[in-house]
């Protein structure tokens, strides 16, 4: 907004975004050309996901930078202690439906980002910037999970629903890498795992989830585990939307991650990683938990999801959004 931007953000409440774009205003600064619109919409909704699509093209025309940040899950794992169960088993079973019978943390996490990126398509502006949001989770994902096209009934499995949100963030993984190879030399695609951030989507405030992962500073001298403030992790999400380096790393991390230890654990098949499953998620962990001495921003490796599998993937979203307009 400061540097004459029109900018929009978006948020399943028109309440709370209306009055995030008004705070946004007090801190930017009133006045042209700092201007912001807010959008609602579920995004697991898909009926409100076209509308909100219609609404994004009447207001700018043509986009420029699209960032795909929203995010929700069950809960954390139950290891997490009794609040943490608790809170799983507070879902009813209809919490864990979309209205149109998928998944609702798929819903939310990529089949709405998708039918979204789809309905702007024909709207992005040349060489314009679109930012798929993934995260650590995604590593602990399975593949075969991600492209099911039958719905997985995590109400059934609770103490495993957390394991819904690790294989959207997967899902997010192989959708920006289609994405990139359908909209090359159209636009920028780029993969960003923001690391762990002072947001507490995934705990209540008195578990020990969120009692051992959050609100960390680097002046407490408690390195693991250190939160980024939003408006680091904000920052460093606007970094990069521009990233210049060329070729595109496959991801682009706000914390490190090296590419030769973790090119093994990306194995997509049935070999080694695989069998070590628990090594393939905890690995990861391990530069995520000590992002402090890393915090900023690095190229790196995501976890495998191959051309055929991404195709595959990309078919099943077409179905269950009913995606009928133009392909990329």
């Amino acid at each position: 907004m400061r540097r004459g931007a029109h900018v929009g953000i978006h948020g399943p409440s028109p309440n709370r975004t209306e009055a995030a774009a008004e705070r946004i205003k007090q801190i930017a600064g009133f006045g042209n050309p700092r201007k912001i619109t807010p959008f609602h919409g579920d995004l697991s909704n898909f009926d409100e996901v076209r509308r909100l699509a219609r609404d994004l093209v009447k207001t700018f025309g043509k986009v420029h930078v699209l960032i795909l940040n929203a995010g929700y899950m069950y809960g954390v794992a139950p290891i997490y202690g009794p609040a943490a169960r608790a809170n799983m088993f507070k879902l009813t079973p209809a919490d864990f439906v979309a209205p149109g019978g998928q998944d609702k943390v798929m819903a939310i996490n990529h089949f709405g980002h998708f039918l979204l990126t789809l309905e702007l398509a024909p709207h992005l502006a040349p060489n314009a910037k679109i930012v798929v949001m993934t995260g650590n989770g995604a590593w602990g994902g399975i593949w075969r999970r991600v492209v099911t096209p039958k719905r997985i009934q995590w109400e059934t499995v609770r103490n495993d629903a957390h394991l819904a949100y690790s294989d959207s963030k997967l899902a997010n993984v192989c959708f920006g890498r289609a994405l990139r190879r359908k909209l090359e030399g159209r636009a920028q695609v780029i993969i960003h795992d923001p690391g762990v951030v002072m947001t507490a989507m995934n705990s209540n405030r008195d578990s020990l989830a969120f009692d051992k992962h959050n609100y960390r500073t680097r002046g407490d001298g408690r390195w693991l585990w250190w939160h980024a403030p939003v408006e680091e992790a904000g920052r460093f999400l606007f970094y990069a939307t521009y990233v210049s380096k060329q070729p595109m790393p496959d991801m682009v991390y706000s914390y490190w991650v090296p590419e030769e230890i973790m090119r093994f654990f990306s194995d997509q098949g049935d070999g080694p990683a695989r069998k070590r499953s628990y090594w393939r998620a905890r690995i990861p962990s391990l530069w995520l938990e000590h992002q402090w001495w890393t915090w900023g921003l690095h190229s790196g490796i995501g976890p495998g999801c191959d051309q055929r599998v991404q195709e595959y993937f990309w078919t099943v979203s077409i179905n269950e959004t009913k995606y009928d307009g133009p392909g990329l």
